[in-house]
């Protein structure tokens, strides 16, 4: 957050969405930051060039970046948004350079295969192989395989 106000948050989790506006959580560690997101007509969906990324496109329990700018004015955390990126409509294959991003919740973890099934909206069940080169980030910094817990909510980015 800058002195202006202007702001840019990455992998929000969508809580709901009414209307107009979009309500989110951040998370590191225990302190669970709340969002309201509003949009507008000004407000672009990324990825730029898809007409079928629009605010009907994103639902509760999808990862979300946006900036914008904070309403100095508002009791809470609201953030009129410039750009919104909803990471689940971002292709499963093609054009990211072999990369594909999913979000789900953890079925299942098998450390000593270093894969994890994840249970995503819009696939269904996908393995996740995690090389010794993989970096598992949160909130907190780094952690291991072994500390994925069933039911914990994450977000890949990977070859499909």
């Amino acid at each position: 957050m800058s002195d202006s106000g202007a702001v840019a948050v990455h992998g929000a989790k969508v809580t709901a969405v009414s209307g107009s506006t979009i309500t989110a959580q951040t998370a590191f560690g225990a302190t669970v930051l709340s969002w309201t997101v509003d949009t507008n007509n000004s407000t672009s969906f990324a990825p730029k060039g898809n007409a079928s990324n629009t605010l009907s496109n994103v639902k509760a329990g999808d990862y979300i970046s946006f900036s914008g700018t904070l309403d100095s004015a508002a009791a809470n955390l609201t953030v009129t948004a410039n750009t919104i990126r909803d990471y689940s409509l971002l292709p499963v294959s093609g054009d990211l350079s072999g990369n594909a991003m999913l979000s789900g919740t953890v079925n299942s973890v098998n450390t000593s295969g270093n894969t994890f099934v994840l249970s995503t909206k819009d696939h269904g069940m996908v393995t996740v192989s995690v090389a010794t080169s993989t970096a598992l980030l949160n909130g907190d910094g780094s952690f291991l395989l072994g500390n994925l817990a069933l039911g914990n909510s994450v977000m890949v980015k990977g070859s499909y």
